[in-house]
C-alpha cells in the first residue's frame, strides 16, 4: 500500500536550489538525472516509509532519514543514473493518517542536526 506523500515549503525551496546548483554545476543533464533521482527517493519512502535503509533522526523524534544513494539503482533504470548521490530526505510518518511528509533534502557535507532542529521551529 503506497502512502499519501506531501512536501514541505522546505523540502520545495531545497529541491529547487539543489537542481539549479546541480544545473549550474554540471549541466542541464546531470540535473534532469538528479531531479529523476529526487523523484524515486520519494517514491521510495511513499511506499514505505520504514523500509530498509531508512533510518530514525538522532535529532528530531519521529524524524526519519532516507539517502539518496538507496535510490541509485532504481533510478538509473529510469535514467536518474548518479553514481554518487549527496544528498539525503529528511521525513515524517504520520501512522494514523497515512502521511509521509518530507521535509527536507539535505546535502550530507551539512550540519544535518542543525538544519532539522532549524526546520522543526520554522514548520
Amino acid at each position: 500500500m503506497t502512502w499519501r506523500l506531501r512536501t514541505a515549503l522546505s523540502f520545495d525551496d531545497d529541491v529547487v536550489q539543489c537542481l539549479h546548483e546541480s544545473d549550474e554545476t554540471f549541466g542541464p543533464t546531470i540535473g534532469h538525472r538528479y531531479a529523476l533521482l529526487i523523484g524515486t527517493g520519494l517514491t521510495l519512502i511513499a511506499e514505505d516509509p520504514f523500509r530498509l535503509g531508512s533510518t530514525p533522526s538522532d535529532v528530531i523524534r519521529d524524524v526519519r532519514l532516507l539517502h539518496l544513494r538507496r535510490a541509485r539503482r532504481q533510478a538509473a533504470r529510469i535514467g536518474g543514473g548518479i553514481h554518487r548521490p549527496r544528498h539525503m530526505i529528511a521525513y515524517q510518518v504520520d501512522e494514523a493518517d497515512h502521511v509521509v511528509m518530507a521535509l527536507r533534502l539535505l546535502h550530507e557535507a551539512m550540519d544535518i542536526p542543525r538544519h532539522l532542529r532549524a526546520s522543526a521551529v520554522d514548520g
